[in-house]
Order: C-alpha cells, then structure tokens, then sequence
C-alpha cells in the first residue's frame, strides 16, 4: 500500500483517496530526530532563560492554576512545584479543568501547549479567561490558537521539537515555567538566590555532564533490554514527574508496557507483579526517601527482575546513571536526561523510529485521528 503524505488533509479526502494519509519519515536509521533533541535540551535551555529576561514578571493571586495535557502537563507539573504547599497552588490536567474545576475570578490560569493548538489546553484557557482568570500561554509556535485566549504569550525554546517523542521542548516549558513560579514567589517576597543562581548560572553545564556521561550506558542497557516486557520507574519528591514523563517516552517510543509511578505508591502492591521480564528504575537523586529506593531495588533484585538507577549517589544496581549534583529542586532538569537516552535507543534496537510513535502503522495512524482530528493536536 502507498504510503500518503500529508498530515492536515481531512479525513473525507483521505477516505476518497483510498490509502491511508501517513506521515512520511524523514529519517530512517540512527540519528532519527529524537536523537538531536535530546543532544540539543542544554542549548535550548539556555535560550528559553534568555527569552524569558524579556517578558515581564506577573503578579502573585491567590488562586495559581497550572495546566496541559502529556508531556506538557509534566512540564507544567515539573517547572510549577516548588509553589507546592503554598497558597493557592493548583497542578490540573487540561482536561479537568475544563470539565470539573471551578476557576476562580482575578486568579492566574498558566497553559502549557508545545504545538500552541492541543484542543483541551486551548479550551482550558478559554474557560479560565472567560471565568476572569489571568491567562498565560507557554508554546513553541507562535500565531496558534492558544494566543487568542492568554491574555501574554510565551514562545520558547530555540524553534519546535521534530520528534513526536518531545524531549527537548520538555525541559524547554518545565523551564518557563519555573522561572515564572521563581517570579510569583518573588512578588510574594520569597526570594531564593542560591537557587536562582544554579538555575541560570551552572544548570546548564550539568546538563550538558549528564548528556556526555548517560549516553554510553544508555547503549549498553537497551542492547541487554530489548526483550524486556515491564517497566517500572520509581520516582520520589520532585522527581515523581521524571517517573512519569520517562515512562511516556518509553511507551511512546518502544510500545511496551511502563509505568511511571511514585516510591511508596510501588512498595505498597505493584511490586508483587514484578518477575525475569521487569525492569525496576529507580530515580533517586539525593533526598530523604533514597533508603527507601534501595529498599525497593533489593526487593527488585530478589525477584529475578533487573535493576536500573539514575542517581548522584552509588547504587547497586545493574545499570547506573550517575548525574551531577545539584538541588533537589532542580534535579529533574538532570534526572529525565540518562532516560531520554534509555527510552531512545531500547526505541532504536527494537527496530522502531521513535519520531513517529506508531504513526507509521496505518491502523495506529487512523486510531489517532479519531482521538486528535486534524489540526487539534
């Protein structure tokens, strides 16, 4: 069957057409795009850093909504955390808050949309406006849907992500975010100098350490992996989000099962479903639960499943993503790297390209149209 370019046409001429509208891949082997964003995460954290200097800081309100959907939910959840537990603080999927949030008149409703057009994270917006919400778009393209209900919009980044696996534009939003919480904590008088000065000042080195130092391990553990079926990622604090986005990306990319799940939460049952075809990950950069993380690794072990850390501290384990050290804060900046890279080549040696998902496979490519219709996605 031919193969039809041309993501945008609608679904009546494709049906006319007789032949599936596919995207066509521009690349076929290793490097596929996936590859270059992630290598290109550091340069273009440096770039949102510098565009964000430009954009005027916003005023605190009581009421703080956070939202968007996938990876840019978690990067919305990623970059606004360090506002947890204080006041009004509210982390929502786009598509609660359309249908089941209340919004409160003269708050602040923040969207997150890489592609500017994600149909639940513009209506969440429109809602929010409507409702008397100050509205924040944070986007990678400009003139898109999501400017004409955010009342200031914010364009990231050093240009979009190539890869339907996003990765780049991951960090890129977590990072606008943060520095648009930093702001809010400043007009509430919270000012943390230490932090900001690692956020701007050395973070972005350490990435580019992380990059230089997971990729190699990263090559020897998916080549060992290939046939694993079950993939856990165990994440604590603020790296509970890392657990998460890293298993979409596995998913995604290599179509097998991975659950991105807190600490606690895996000890107390879904470790008992572990066996010979597990993989257990534990993210477990310095902070107070990490006995608790070797716990669950020796546990894993006993069970005949393999073992995989990404740490600033020595675990025993079979495979070891060491990271630099920085705060805990800011940690998943460094954590979600060694992953990216895990996710993309156990993506490559299953003979998949993961700039696509599924997309290739017409019947994977006709299942997504009829959950994101052209052009709402």
């Amino acid at each position: 069957m031919d193969l039809v370019d041309g993501e945008d046409i609608p679904l009546s001429d494709r049906a006319e057409a007789g032949v599936p509208v596919l995207p066509r891949p521009q690349r076929v082997s290793h490097p596929f795009f996936m590859y270059d964003m992630i290598r290109g995460i550091p340069t273009s954290f440096k770039k949102v850093v510098e565009k964000m200097r430009a954009y005027p800081e916003i005023s605190p309100k009581e009421h703080i909504y956070f939202t968007g959907s996938g990876t840019s939910f978690y990067a919305a959840w990623m970059g606004s955390q360090i506002l947890n537990g204080l006041y009004g603080y509210h982390l929502i999927e786009s598509n609660e808050l359309v249908w089941y949030t209340p919004i409160v008149n003269g708050s602040i409703t923040i969207g997150v949309s890489h592609s500017g057009i994600t149909k639940s994270t513009v209506d969440a917006l429109a809602k929010a406006k409507g409702r008397g919400s100050f509205t924040v778009g944070v986007t990678h393209h400009a003139d898109q849907p999501i400017s004409s209900f955010s009342d200031v919009t914010l364009i990231v980044g050093d240009g979009p992500d190539l890869s339907r696996c996003h990765t780049k534009t991951y960090t890129d939003s977590a990072a606008a975010v943060l520095i648009l919480a930093l702001g809010l904590l400043r007009g509430r008088g919270h000012v943390d100098k230490e932090l900001e000065s690692e956020f701007s000042g050395h973070l972005a080195g350490k990435m580019v350490e992380a990059l230089q130092e997971s990729e190699a391990e990263a090559i020897r553990a998916a080549g060992d992996l290939t046939t694993v079926k079950r993939v856990f990622i165990l994440g604590s604090g603020f790296n509970v989000v890392t657990a998460r986005e890293a298993a979409l990306k596995i998913k995604e990319s290599s179509y097998i099962s991975a659950e991105g799940i807190s600490l606690e939460e895996f000890l107390h049952g879904p470790w008992v479903t572990l066996d010979s075809d597990s993989l257990v990950v534990s993210v477990a950069s310095r902070d107070a639960s990490i006995d608790r993380h070797t716990v669950a690794l020796r546990a894993a072990k006993r069970l005949g499943a393999k073992t995989m850390a990404i740490s600033d501290e020595h675990l025993d384990v079979d495979y070891l993503f060491h990271i630099p050290r920085t705060s805990i804060i800011l940690s998943p900046f460094l954590t979600i790297i060694p992953l990216y890279f895990f996710a993309y080549y156990l993506s490559v040696r299953k003979g998949n390209n993961p700039d696509y998902l599924r997309y290739l496979e017409p019947a994977y490519w006709e299942a997504r149209n009829i959950i994101f219709p052209p052009g709402t996605h």
